[in-house]
């Protein structure tokens, strides 16, 4: 036997319920709203109900039917859901069992070039696109161990679709045993001390990068100071070119599932001059299918010649000097008299900015 689920709207539906209970029909399930009511008969009682909502001048729907025939009506829209969880459950399994990004790192205070790392992976077939269960973390990180010859350490580490690596460098052992006091700046004598060693500069001497100051093999020490200038130099042309975007644009577009398929839609640049400005994004938001498009714009730009004098530029090209030249001075240095030299010849101009200081050498 099966159920049908009915709904009827309207008022004074308390004595619909009462007239349909006095003819046998078995009511289950009943819910009662302000203006309407749920509840299950027998679907060969459908003819009573009939009759009774038409005494009553009431309207009904059926909201479901729990028969076997329903069931088997529904059955191939149910496999059809099922079968897209267990494929949608297939995909993410394969594609959390994929590197999609390989990430490089290194702990190091003087840099480290990853081109190493990054050759001996890609000779051993490690690269993007790769299964998981190819090498293990600690198969990766032997397999460095041995293969880069500078580097003391690593770790590998698999998160989600990415393959994290942070290497270790070896470290420079320091075995220069010469410990004279050498100079680090050209400059002038002010002043010389020599607390430990044989003192080889005086006052008023002109001294080099890198010339001794104090020598003894054991350890030199002293106190030496002398007057650095500190130099920045610009060249500037008065005849230069102007850009102007004259609103044309192309957009080429070039895309990537999973860091191996690629396809472009793109077309050759038809603008004589441009500009290019790229930019890259991923296509959905679930990251189910990861489609990632780079996008390359074209802007179309006209370039005209003009001519600007030194003098519209000259404060803005002395404060770039001397900042450039002030950022070559040491911290605990004392700065002096701040001076320009401006030569012209023809369109262009060369200014010098030279700041003078007083430091330690050493």
């Amino acid at each position: 036997m099966s159920l049908v689920q009915i709904k009827i709207s309207g008022l004074n539906l308390s004595r619909l319920v009462n007239r349909l209970i006095t003819k046998n029909v078995c009511i289950t399930n009943l819910v009662t709203k302000k203006k309407y009511i749920k509840f299950y008969i027998s679907e060969n009682e459908l003819s009573i109900l009939n009759e009774v909502c038409k005494s009553e001048h009431k309207f009904y729907i059926i909201l479901k039917k729990n028969g076997v025939k329903e069931f088997f009506a529904r059955l191939p829209y149910f496999l059809g859901t099922v079968l897209a969880l267990v494929i949608s459950y297939a995909y993410l399994y394969s594609i959390g069992s994929i590197v999609v990004n390989i990430n490089i790192d290194y702990r190091s205070e003087v840099g480290y070039d990853i081109s190493k790392v990054q050759k001996v992976l890609k000779d051993n077939g490690v690269v993007s696109g790769i299964n998981k269960t190819k090498f293990s973390s600690s198969e990766l990180e032997h397999m460095l161990m041995l293969s880069v010859d500078d580097i003391e350490g690593c770790t590998v580490k698999y998160s989600g679709s990415n393959l994290n690596i942070l290497v270790f460098p070896a470290r420079v052992q320091n075995e220069n045993l010469n410990n004279n006091l050498y100079s680090k700046y050209d400059g002038v004598i002010i002043s010389a001390e020599a607390y430990a060693g044989d003192l080889k500069v005086k006052a008023g001497d002109i001294v080099r990068a890198g010339d001794i100051l104090i020598e003894n093999n054991k350890g030199a020490v002293g106190k030496i100071q002398a007057k650095v200038y500190f130099t920045s130099t610009q060249i500037y042309n008065e005849n230069q070119q102007e850009m102007l975007y004259t609103g044309n644009y192309q957009i080429n577009k070039k895309y990537t599932i999973c860091s191996k398929i690629r396809f472009e839609k793109a077309k050759p640049c038809t603008f004589s001059q441009f500009t290019t400005k790229k930019c890259g994004f991923y296509v959905n938001n679930n990251f189910f299918l990861p489609i990632y498009c780079e996008e390359t714009i074209y802007y179309e730009v006209e370039i005209k010649d003009k001519v600007v004098p030194f003098e519209e530029n000259e404060a803005r090209l002395k404060e770039e000097t001397y900042k450039e030249a002030q950022s070559k001075i040491p911290a605990d240095a004392e700065i002096g008299v701040t001076t320009y030299s401006v030569v012209k010849e023809g369109s262009y101009t060369r200014i010098d900015c030279f700041i003078e200081a007083k430091i330690n050498l050493v």
